[in-house]
């Protein structure tokens, strides 16, 4: 069974893996694209737009699928419930985001968002039809049809965001008509494999068996409402405080640090979370198996986040236009914040597989009480760059009480295993970085171009030297399952 479990948890992450590549590279075409032609004050409307349709995500899916993927026993009738209340529920939602954009738009002074957010609601009743079939191929390890479907899905939603504003002038709608035909692809996709599986629903609804689900799903989301609110509240206040012109600064700056960290952890937290599920009852598996989705979690993240902060000043002006100069130094902040941050996102899997839902619920709960606070005042100054250190330290005080009065309790203490999990990438990243800075003035002969290919060169081939020297066997084990 270990066999067996362990060689589909490989492959579903080599699957992953490519689907993460696949959209990464396709996303970072159109930042690049959207980031030379929009004005700043368009990525901050963007950003509030996306917070809403975030709030009212979580709302529609109500965390079912993480409930569907962590129990272990469900009927055909009782899957046929759980669809058509996600779909009822998308509905709803809709309406009230409908309802509710005038009101938006008027808080935020930004008067485009009351008729964007009305078009990009429409999105979550889309999702709905297929948001339940995506989470039967994740428990069952499939991942090889979600690579289609996102990569697909991400795929179109490029072309046509690039097409409508590069041929059409369709300006800040360009991203919504993108954002559209991404998920309808992803829908019918997902729809066609579950015709392939026999997973359809049936036209059978009946609330007997949900109390399980629902009392999950609460937690969970009320859960999820609280981060989202937690890790978004600075663009909200960014937004209300200081306008659309330095959100769209600071947008820039935390999609550049976060999306890498966004496109990589799903990689394995996906993955995790489906065997977590599995061997939920086997606290020595368990352990081993939450230590080493953190070492590979930092493994990729550590060189790609010290990498940003060391080409930053070269790669910023170079890939994205000179109107980006002023996000320098705060994409360098945002990247280390991002980083600290990854890790309590990736655990929160350990506490789902074992139906914890309500600890991060009031985990995220006192965080919500401090973190407006924390935001208002560093935003109150005036300052993009103060709202970035204040984040920093923040996630950084947040991460060692995460340790002791959570993670510690669920798979016993394990301070020992965690540094060595994380201990070398993380040193080798900041050795990196510091490689990069020296090598840096060495090269100002070169054109930009080839400057900025030679240090991502000398940064990758660092860090890897140093990886196979003093970590060869952990080295060698990705490559196994890289070629398994």
């Amino acid at each position: 069974m270990r066999s067996e479990l362990h060689t589909k948890s490989l492959r579903s992450a080599k699957f992953t893996a490519l689907s993460a590549l696949a959209t990464t590279v396709i996303y970072f075409a159109q930042f690049m694209v959207l980031a030379r032609i929009f004005n700043p004050e368009y990525f901050g409307i963007i950003a509030i737009a996306m917070v809403v349709i975030g709030f009212a995500q979580i709302v529609s899916e109500m965390s079912l699928s993480e409930a569907i993927i962590q129990k272990k026993d469900l009927t055909v009738n009782l899957l046929s419930s759980l669809y058509w209340f996600n779909v009822v529920t998308g509905v709803i939602v809709f309406v009230l985001v409908l309802i509710s954009a005038p009101l938006i738009a008027t808080l935020m002074q930004m008067g485009e968002l009351s008729t964007l957010l009305p078009v990009i609601s429409i999105s979550l009743v889309i999702g709905s039809f297929g948001t339940q079939f995506q989470a039967i191929f994740r428990k069952e390890l499939k991942f090889g049809w979600l690579f289609v479907i996102d990569t697909a899905g991400a795929a179109i939603a490029s072309i046509v965001t690039i097409l409508s504003v590069w041929l059409w002038n369709q300006g800040i709608w360009a991203f919504v008509w993108g954002l559209l035909c991404g998920i309808t692809v992803e829908t019918a996709i997902a729809v066609h494999y579950a015709c392939i599986r026999g997973i359809l629903p049936r036209f059978y609804f009946s609330a007997r068996g949900l109390k399980y689900f629902l009392s999950f799903g609460t937690f969970r989301s009320a859960g999820m409402l609280i981060s989202n609110f937690n890790s978004r509240v600075d663009q909200i206040l960014i937004g209300w405080l200081m306008g659309p012109q330095l959100l769209g600064y600071y947008n820039f700056s935390f999609n550049l640090t976060a999306q890498p960290i966004a496109k990589i952890n799903p990689v394995i937290t996906k993955v995790a979370f489906s065997v977590f599920s599995i061997v939920q009852d086997d606290l020595n598996r368990l352990r081993r198996g939450y230590l080493k989705m953190v070492s590979i979690l930092m493994f990729f993240n550590a060189p790609i986040i010290f990498g940003i902060i060391a080409v930053a000043p070269l790669a910023i002006p170079l890939l994205f236009g000179s109107k980006w100069v002023v996000t320098i130094p705060v994409v360098q902040l945002l990247a280390v914040y991002s980083l600290i941050r990854s890790y309590g996102n990736a655990s929160t899997n350990l506490f789902l597989a074992k139906g914890y839902a309500s600890w991060s619920f009031y985990w995220n709960l006192g965080v919500f009480v401090i973190m407006p606070l924390v935001i208002y005042l560093s935003a109150k100054k005036g300052s993009i760059i103060s709202v970035a250190w204040a984040l920093v330290l923040f996630q950084a005080v947040l991460f060692l009480l995460s340790y002791f009065f959570m993670y510690s309790r669920v798979i016993k203490p394990f301070m020992g295993g965690l540094l060595k999990a994380v201990g070398a990438p993380l040193m080798f990243s900041i050795i990196m970085a510091g490689a990069l800075f020296v090598l840096a003035p060495l090269l100002l002969g070169f054109s930009d171009w080839v400057q900025l290919l030679l240090l991502v060169l000398f940064g990758i081939s660092i860090y890897l030297s140093l990886m196979w020297l003093f970590q060869k066997h952990f080295f060698l084990y990705l490559l196994s399952a890289i070629k398994s």
